[in-house]
């Protein structure tokens, strides 16, 4: 599974708080982005998606690896206490250009080890070769300045959109738990 895998759920202490998510059965039609709706929905592996999509040109920037505490809310998607140390890992999931943002926590004491092993690899090939994987709930939310998600997918990208798509799930393989964020950069609803 990548960094935004798996069946069906946030990141580092930051604005990102609940504010906003909403389950994908909730979004009225009409509030839906044609295009990129089947992205957001997407429950199999959105790295195998992407590959399709760019074929050979696939590849994984990691712009950030480190240890944090974990803010109120991604501690309570990931079922650990406020503050409890975790792994941080964020992307760009790209073809010619990026694609997908992708951010994605780990408790220390969890999976945090999944994370740190992976170098350039993408989160998804790992989960998806697993047993047993499967992804919480998808929520979705349209993030923009000055949330901590947005900002961070954007700071890479020399024209930034005004506003992006983001889903967030939980990803489960075995005992570890995942929460994965992903921001929809331009281009990917193609």
């Amino acid at each position: 599974m990548d960094e935004s895998d798996l069946s069906m759920a946030q990141p580092s202490n930051s604005s990102l708080a609940g504010d906003g998510w909403r389950t994908v059965t909730t979004w009225p039609a009409v509030e839906r982005p044609p295009a990129l709706w089947v992205w957001l929905t997407h429950t199999g592996s959105l790295t195998q998606k992407l590959r399709t999509l760019v074929e050979d040109a696939f590849h994984v920037q990691v712009l950030r690896e480190t240890g944090i505490e974990l803010a109120a809310e991604d501690a309570r998607l990931l079922g650990v206490p406020s503050d409890s140390p975790a792994q941080l890992r964020e992307v760009y999931l790209c073809g010619a250009q990026p694609l997908v943002f992708g951010r994605t926590l780990a408790a220390k004491h969890g999976a945090a080890q999944w994370l740190e092993q992976l170098g350039a690899r993408p989160l998804g090939d790992r989960i998806f070769a697993e047993q047993g994987a499967v992804r919480g709930e998808i929520e979705v939310k349209q993030v923009t300045a000055p949330e901590a998600l947005y900002l961070d997918a954007v700071r890479g990208l020399s024209e930034p959109p005004t506003m992006l798509w983001a889903r967030r799930s939980v990803l489960s393989v075995q005992t570890a738990r995942l929460l994965i964020y992903e921001c929809f950069l331009p281009g990917v609803d193609v």
